[in-house]
């Protein structure tokens, strides 16, 4: 079976990255920061007649809850001491995006906290563990029947 070509957007509306719904581009995993360690990830927003080079037409997001950079410490929920104006529900299926590790700074003794992202969220840049586990079944040694 052929590849799909990932062929390049003719701009942000029709992109497979561009939540149309609320306008966010979501091309890119966010990375840590060094604010405190519940901050919500942010996306940039563009308009549906913009364009980048990083587009595509045939590639998907992942979402979080499918990611294996998304990560429930203990495999529980995040618990902060304020909801931020969230739901018990929004908070009930949230998580850290670990995709990117911390990058330098110019900051001595700086500590670095992953973005907070709820299981509904996705981007471009994650890893389905889904996907990776289906392969896994599939792939058998030769000579061995399952």
């Amino acid at each position: 079976m052929p590849k799909k070509k990932n062929d390049r957007p003719t701009d942000c509306g029709v992109c497979k990255y561009h939540v149309n719904t609320t306008k966010e581009c979501r091309r890119r995993a966010p990375h840590p920061s060094q604010d405190d360690g519940f901050v919500i990830a942010i996306w940039n927003r563009t308009r549906d007649r913009d364009r980048c080079g990083d587009g595509s037409t045939t590639k998907e997001i992942v979402l979080c809850d499918d990611c294996e950079h998304w990560y429930q410490p203990g495999d529980q929920p995040l618990s902060p001491p304020f909801r931020q104006g969230l739901s018990r529900e929004w908070w009930a299926d949230s998580g850290y995006c670990t995709r990117h590790a911390p990058t330098s700074t110019v900051d001595e003794g700086q500590w670095m906290f992953w973005k907070v992202t709820n299981g509904s969220f996705g981007c471009a840049e994650g890893s389905s563990a889904s996907a990776v586990l289906e392969a896994a079944n599939q792939w058998q040694l030769p000579g061995i029947e399952h």
